[in-house]
This record gives C-alpha cells, sequence and structure tokens, in this order.
C-alpha cells in the first residue's frame, strides 16, 4: 500500500521542479530538468536526464576551464539565484555542490527540488532593501528592512541592532572575517535572533539559500565573494525590482488595497466632526497596554512591599527584644526574644534582598 506522505513528496517536487524551471525561461545558463507528468506515479517522479558532474566532484572538469570562465559561471548562478529570490519568488534553497551539475558545454543543471522557498512581494522586496543596504554598508536602512522583513520586536533596541549591523558590516567587508561573505550571512541570522526577531520559515530559507550557494560558488572559483558577485553579477536584479514598471504595479496594488479604507474616510473624518460638535468626543486610553509598563509597576510595588515587611519586621523584633517579659524557654532565653531574633533575621533578609534589588539590578532588565 502506498503511503500517502510519499505521493504528496512527489507532487509537491513535481510542482517545485516546474516552478523553478518557469523562473528560469530564457536562461541559456542554467537549466532544469525536464518532467514527465504522465509517465510519473504516485511514488515516482519521472524527468528527462541532465549529463554533467556534480560540483563537488568537477575538479577534473574545472581545471579545463579558464579563471575567467569559472568566474563567469559562478556570478551567473548567482546572479540567478538573486533574481528566483528577489523578482520571482520561487527558488531553490538548497543549491550545495551536489545538487549543482557543471556541464562540459559550460552550462549548469540544477538538481533535487523537494526544498523550494517560496516569498510574497513585500518580503521579496525588504529583502532585496536588506541585500542593497548591506552592499552600500548603511546600517540604518539594513535595520529598517530587517524589521520590514520580520516584523518589530516588542522589546526591540534598535539603536543597538544598528550598530550590531554596522561592527557586522566593517567586520565582514571585502569577504574578510571567518567564513566570508558567508560567515557574515550566518552571523547577521545569529543577530536578529539575538534582539528577538522570529524569522518565518520561507525568510529562513533564503538565508539559508544564499548561504549555501556561496559554498558552492567558492568550489566553482576559488575566492569568490557573494557580495563582489552580487555587485557585478546581480545588480541587474535590484534593476529589475527597481524598474518604473515594478515600482507602478507595487504602487497601484497598495493603492487598492487602501480604496476600501479611503472611500469610508469622508464618513469617519464627517462623524468625528460631528462627535466634536456635539460634545461626544471621547479618547480611551489603556493604562499599562505595554508588558514592559506592566512589569515595572509590578517590580515597583514588590520592592515597596518587601521594603514594608522588612521595616515591619525590624520594628517588631525590637519592641519583642526590649520587653523583658514573657515565659522563659531556657534558663536564659525568654520566648519574646527568641521571637525577636527570628522577626530580626526576616527583616534583615528581606532588607539585604532590597538593597541587592537596588545596585545589583542589571541596566534595562528586570530581576526575575
Amino acid at each position: 500500500m502506498q503511503r500517502p506522505s510519499a505521493r504528496r513528496q512527489i507532487t509537491a517536487d513535481l510542482d517545485n521542479t516546474r516552478a523553478v524551471a518557469a523562473t528560469l525561461a530564457g536562461d541559456e545558463r542554467l537549466e532544469v530538468p525536464e518532467t514527465f507528468a504522465e509517465l510519473s506515479g504516485p511514488t515516482l517522479l519521472v524527468m528527462a536526464k541532465l549529463d554533467g558532474v556534480p560540483v563537488a566532484a568537477a575538479a577534473g572538469l574545472l581545471d579545463t576551464f579558464t579563471r575567467a570562465e569559472r568566474d563567469e559561471l559562478a556570478g551567473e548562478i548567482l546572479g540567478s539565484v538573486l533574481r528566483q529570490i528577489m523578482v520571482t519568488g520561487v527558488f531553490h534553497a538548497d543549491l550545495h555542490p551536489g545538487n549543482l551539475l557543471v556541464r562540459p558545454d559550460r552550462t549548469v543543471g540544477l538538481l533535487d527540488f523537494g526544498s523550494v522557498g517560496r516569498l510574497d512581494r513585500p518580503a521579496r522586496s525588504a529583502l532585496g532593501l536588506l541585500l542593497f543596504s548591506i552592499d552600500r554598508e548603511d546600517p540604518i536602512a539594513a535595520t529598517g528592512a530587517l524589521v520590514e522583513l520580520l516584523g518589530r520586536p516588542e522589546a526591540l533596541e534598535q539603536r543597538a541592532l544598528e550598530r550590531s549591523i554596522g561592527e557586522l558590516m566593517v567586520r565582514y567587508r571585502g569577504g574578510a572575517g571567518s567564513g566570508g561573505s558567508a560567515g557574515m550571512f550566518g552571523a547577521l541570522f545569529k543577530l536578529v535572533l539575538t534582539h528577538g526577531f522570529a524569522v518565518p520559515p520561507q525568510v529562513a530559507a533564503a538565508f539559508r539559500a544564499i548561504g549555501a550557494v556561496e559554498g558552492t560558488l567558492t568550489l566553482l572559483s576559488p575566492g569568490f565573494d557573494l557580495l563582489a558577485g552580487a555587485r557585478s553579477g546581480g545588480g541587474e536584479v535590484l534593476h529589475a525590482v527597481a524598474r518604473p514598471e515594478n515600482v507602478r504595479q507595487a504602487l497601484e496594488g497598495q493603492l487598492a488595497g487602501l480604496l476600501p479604507v479611503l472611500q469610508r474616510l469622508p464618513q469617519r473624518i464627517g462623524k468625528i466632526a460631528e462627535d466634536l460638535e456635539q460634545g461626544r468626543f471621547t479618547v480611551r486610553v489603556r493604562p499599562l497596554a505595554d508588558r514592559r509598563d506592566r512589569d515595572f509597576v509590578t517590580d515597583t510595588a514588590h520592592q515597596v512591599m518587601a521594603t514594608v515587611l522588612a521595616a515591619a519586621a525590624t520594628i517588631g523584633a525590637i519592641m519583642l527584644l526590649t520587653a523583658g517579659t514573657g515565659p522563659m524557654l531556657t534558663p536564659s532565653l525568654r520566648l519574646y526574644e527568641f521571637l525577636g531574633y527570628a522577626l530580626l533575621f526576616v527583616g534583615f533578609v528581606l532588607g539585604l534582598r532590597v538593597l541587592v534589588r537596588i545596585f545589583f539590578r542589571l541596566p534595562g532588565k528586570l530581576d526575575r
């Protein structure tokens, strides 16, 4: 009996292969094997055979290429990946050296379409702006692109993020630093997680695709730098994103989404004006709606309660210790004295806790 999961995987692979092939229509250097749906089955995908050698084992074949040919081929692959991610939104997310075939005619074949990412238009625009900002070493624009791409975390410290991204750009400038520009994207991914961003799976796939393809490109052309290659071989991608017709289409789409709001806007303005005239206009404010405000109030209340309890325990202890009366627990210790010492210890611990929280609290953090 055939498993439903296997049938779904074959269907997904077929759809993914055809989707990536559509993004490469007209590309003379990259090829996707043709699929035959009529010959395929629920657990079998039939496709045309591509001759070639995987990049991981193509050292001998690549030695027959000139340095210029290897650089040109690496730039073509990078440009194709960037076009897939930022223009079409459908991209191969796992271009490791085993999934690229180098062919004797200086073309490349793509294999294994089990991992294909898809990005919507806003995500593509934000990711393109992020790459452009990294290329220009503009941490402010890069931070804005990250916020647009991933959403703003509730407790984001934007200036600190800008400084961290700026330091990252300087460290990996020109492909320097551990791991080259692929190392920079890995470090950038860790940085966004450190600052509380939640990375959607498809955006993570785009980051993974960019990092994986550079490892493949360095085998094709040793010393190849992703950012430098993006400036030369992938520069037209940014121009394609910013072409007037594409910008016009994006603006028309946004305007179409705003039309219902714009149609109701005069009525809402008229309602506000009428309420102001009749004295019915009110504004509702939710105090302590922000979690940080609630945490601050809660922490302050805890501090006040601990201080009051410490003071009460200390005063009670002094009263019991100076009473001089009460039953004897031992020949030299009265019950009230024992209770006084116990309360004095409680007051000391509470007071010490208050002092520790005041003098040793980390800036910007609440004690847990």
